[in-house]
């Protein structure tokens, strides 16, 4: 096998791989671009619908899936709607902006559903503005969920919380040969826990 001077991959395997991945972005754009006008279809149609399903919007997003995936071998959307409701949810953020779908063929739906989550938490002035600092900066779509709603740092109750959590499962106590010796550590952990959960009982008592 030759090797490059930058890639220990044979050139060959790259090449076939870079053309096989390009197909598949392409095809993907392809696809996120009908998913797109299926969900604006399925929102220009609610208006009609709303009284057959009593205002239950889910209801209607069911219906749509259910009808959607009728006779497709692989379903496109969820049976519960929750997918299609994603989708329609997105699409109507950008009903105020024309052709907003040509952005899927730079970008993601993804990138579009946090442009419309910062811009509904008022992170952004607009899911278009969001998505021209995306544009702008080349940011991926983790890079925009880190920009405009970064991690906070766990307090010191989060990590407790999460370690008391894990010292409860058996199973990551696996290493211990002892049943016994497990079951002592577990019931040690769980008689902490109480005491912690009752301090904090007291504590929403004296508020």
């Amino acid at each position: 096998m030759t090797k490059t001077e930058f890639n220990i991959l044979d050139p060959l395997f790259i090449t076939d791989l870079k053309i096989l991945v390009r197909f598949y972005t392409e095809h993907q754009k392809k696809l996120d671009k009908t998913k797109w006008e299926i969900a604006c279809v399925v929102n220009e149609n609610y208006s009609e619908h709303k009284s057959i399903f009593a205002g239950d919007k889910m209801a209607y997003y069911a219906e749509a899936s259910r009808v959607a995936n009728e006779g497709m071998r692989v379903p496109v959307f969820g049976s519960s709607g929750q997918t299609l409701r994603r989708w329609c949810e997105v699409a109507a953020a950008y009903e105020n902006f024309p052709q907003a779908e040509l952005l899927l063929e730079e970008t993601s739906f993804k990138h579009l559903a946090v442009a419309k989550r910062a811009a509904k938490q008022e992170k952004a002035e607009s899911p278009i503005a969001a998505m021209d600092w995306a544009l702008a900066m080349g940011a991926s779509a983790d890079d925009m969920q880190e920009h405009y709603f970064p991690a906070s740092a766990p307090t010191e109750y989060d990590v407790i919380d999460g370690s008391i959590t894990h010292m409860l499962n058996p199973k990551n106590w696996d290493w211990i040969k002892s049943a016994d010796v497990k079951d002592t550590i577990i019931s040690h952990v769980r008689a902490i826990d109480t005491i912690r959960r009752e301090y904090l009982e007291s504590e929403k008592k004296a508020i």
